[in-house]
């Protein structure tokens, strides 16, 4: 067996289906494809079942590497042992450069432990299933019960001491305003040529005021502008293997369907980008590619945000999609101060405008920062009343 590749194939419904393919025949490899048929594709979205996939085709790569035959071997036997195991964990914590697959690093970096675990995690669910399936050359159920075993343990002895959560902190209300003084289409400091500055703007104006996350502005359609009246808003809409949607890698709205309000001026300048800058492109997604006037895909909108790094590095490590989500969060949740909107019933909401069900336990996670700055803001009040205690210097 030669190397092996990912590859998504797009079907006439419009289903994409995640398969590794024999980098000489251009076949699929059997075992994983059926891995993903028979106990992967109903319950995972396509995304999920391709990072999957990588694994495996880390794992592929690394056994054929060694001279071993991963589809033999997982036939007909014996099972991989500690050495084996060992081997690729070490491969996997170096990192690699292969774009055959993918490249888990870059230079002399490593995995964190967290992401190490993961993939050992996928690995791990994949052999056991090929235990439990192939039977190990025929083996009796006993065998095969006590090498499933067996590999659980051996990969329970390679996980690493797992870090805590890197955590997302919202942009202070200076740095938001200094960003937004930046990517305004007119100003100076904006780092963006003439054709993209409008999209650009509009693409961090709409992360800061809805929060969506980078599949749902990539997946927004021309009908899902609701942006006349007095009350303008966008409808985010679960649409997963759309026959009409070009990209390959189609994005993915992981959340639930809702409407999200969207201010005046957020309206006008999306009125202004769809009629004069976003050009005659032939498909109903908002934002498009300078070049052919594709769809933007995900890893466009990092981009943008890497270009606003690259020209201001004060904001670097503050900017992400990701982090602007948990900026809107946070805002949202310094609103509510100001309203009768407080406690659980602005969790259902922020639960609502996020997308997640109602008794999702994730606002918690999404308005730390706003508890943070409460609870430093509380000690100090209480550190002031201790300066008037007798005995206090």
């Amino acid at each position: 067996m030669a190397h092996v590749r990912l590859h998504t194939a797009v079907f006439s419904t419009g289903e994409r289906f995640p398969v590794l393919l024999d980098h000489e025949t251009g076949q699929p490899v059997i075992l994983p494809t059926r891995y993903v048929v028979d106990a992967r594709r109903e319950f995972r979205q396509t995304g999920t079942i391709a990072k999957q996939l990588r694994v495996i085709g880390w794992f592929y790569h690394w056994a054929q590497a060694q001279g071993i035959d991963p589809e033999q071997r997982l036939r007909f036997g014996p099972a991989f042992d500690y050495a084996e195991v060992l081997g690729f964990c070490r491969f996997l914590r170096a990192g690699r450069k292969d774009k055959v697959i993918a490249s888990l690093a870059d230079g002399p970096h490593v995995l964190r432990p967290n992401t190490f675990n993961a993939y050992l995690a996928e690995l791990e669910a994949f052999l056991i299933w090929a235990m439990e399936t192939q039977g190990l050359g025929g083996a009796s159920e006993p065998a095969r019960a006590a090498a499933r075993t067996a590999l659980r343990r051996l990969f329970r002895s390679q996980r690493l001491s797992a870090l805590p959560s890197q955590k997302k902190y919202a942009l202070s209300d200076e740095e938001l305003t200094r960003l937004l003084a930046i990517v305004d289409p007119r100003s100076a400091d904006n780092p963006f040529n003439a054709q993209t500055r409008h999209r650009n703007y509009l693409i961090i104006r709409l992360l800061l005021e809805t929060g969506l996350r980078r599949g749902e502005l990539c997946k927004l359609r021309l009908e899902d502008l609701m942006l006349h009246g007095g009350s303008p808003y966008l409808k985010v809409v679960r649409s997963p293997d759309d026959p009409h949607d070009p990209r390959r890698h189609e994005p993915q709205v992981k959340t639930l369907n809702r409407s999200v309000p969207v201010s005046r001026p957020c309206a006008l300048a999306l009125t202004v980008y769809v009629q004069k800058h976003r050009g005659r492109a032939r498909h109903p997604y908002v934002f498009t590619s300078t070049r052919g006037g594709r769809p933007i895909w995900t890893g466009a909108l990092n981009e943008v945000l890497e270009q606003v790094v690259s020209a201001h590095p004060p904001f670097a490590s503050k900017l992400s999609p990701h982090g602007l989500r948990h900026t809107f969060a946070t805002r949202l949740k310094n609103a509510s101060q100001t309203s009768a909107l407080s406690g659980p019933d602005f969790d259902r909401a922020l639960n609502f405008i996020m997308g997640w069900t109602e008794n999702s336990a994730q606002a918690a996670v999404y308005t730390r920062a706003y508890v943070e700055t409460r609870a430093d803001e509380l000690v100090r009040v209480m550190h002031e009343g201790l300066r008037g205690l007798q005995g206090s210097p």
